[in-house]
């Protein structure tokens, strides 16, 4: 094996550079035919070996797909005569996650490339996809349809909406489901639709006032009172939040704040998606529908 000059290593550290550079820039057509020979060969951990540039190319574009970030930082490399060992640290992030968390892999890269050639021949990747493929897969059962949400005016209120769901999940078929009735004038109640032929106290209760263009809300859920504006709702993410659940054992009480959902966005009639996490597995309906009547009035105020 022939020795390396200082020149080529020079020029290799630039050529591999510039290579992750076009791979991080999302442009995959353009890395692929910038620095792969037109037979080159991909195989990323143990899948099947890729070959050509477009099935390369295709096969990035689908992984890229699910991204909206991604940085490649080289830690330490080795230049050999006919190929380049790369030690690398890869920040992904899931594209639409909501809470854009990075995902970080470490591993080795081998490239096959003769010393002076300017594309590579094969390209090994050793670094462990499972995580990223890991959040991909949850962030995408997590985004599943939960159900079609039909919202009309009130016939009867005005200014009210009915609600009506359909195509639900088949996890919340049944006891699960709600009845969304703007039963007086600025007044809804939710029951679970199960109960609602026997007409019982509602599980959620939701009532406001708009003074001065801002909505004042009075929200109900198990006979519990929470009470909010449309200021919360404008300048902070929406949290509902249990304050006083309590275990008593003899003369000991514990407090434990429990949180029941929360709205990851703003709330304004120019914001089209907003991401909602319902942390309760009793009722998740019913806090879906409450959120879409703070939407609805919200979408409603005269905001500049």
């Amino acid at each position: 094996m022939s020795s390396v000059t200082w020149e080529q290593l020079e020029k290799t550290r630039t050529w591999i550079r510039a290579f992750y550079e076009a791979c991080d820039s999302f442009n995959i057509q353009h890395w692929i035919n910038e620095f792969f020979e037109s037979d080159a060969t991909v195989q990323v951990a143990n899948s099947p070996i890729i070959t050509g540039h477009q099935d390369i190319i295709n096969y990035f574009e689908q992984q890229y797909s699910h991204l909206s970030y991604m940085k490649h930082t080289i830690k330490r490399m080795d230049v050999l005569s006919e190929r380049i060992y790369v030690h690398v640290e890869t920040i992904f992030i899931i594209e639409n996650d909501p809470e854009q968390r990075p995902i970080i892999l470490k591993g080795l890269v081998i490239i096959g490339k003769k010393i002076d050639d300017t594309k590579l021949t094969f390209l090994n990747s050793y670094v462990g996809p499972a995580p990223f493929l890991n959040r991909i897969q949850m962030y995408i059962e997590s985004n599943k349809q939960v159900a079609k949400v039909k919202a009309v005016p009130s016939d009867e209120h005005a200014d009210q909406f009915s609600i009506t769901f359909s195509q639900i999940a088949e996890k919340y078929v049944g006891s699960d489901s709600c009845v969304v009735t703007p039963d007086r004038k600025n007044h809804y109640s939710i029951y679970p639709r199960y109960r609602q032929a026997n007409k019982p106290t509602p599980y959620f209760e939701l009532s406001y006032q708009n003074i001065n263009n801002e909505y004042h809300y009075r929200l109900t859920i198990n006979n519990r009172l929470y009470q909010l504006e449309s200021g919360d709702l404008n300048h902070r993410h929406l949290t509902i939040i249990d304050n006083i659940h309590s275990n008593t054992d003899g003369q000991n009480q514990l407090n434990r704040p429990e949180t029941f959902c929360q709205v990851n966005d703003y709330f304004s009639k120019l914001n089209k998606i907003y991401h909602v996490n319902i942390e309760v597995e009793q009722w998740p309906l019913g806090y879906l529908a409450v959120i879409i009547l703070l939407h609805l009035h919200e979408s409603q105020r005269n905001v500049d």
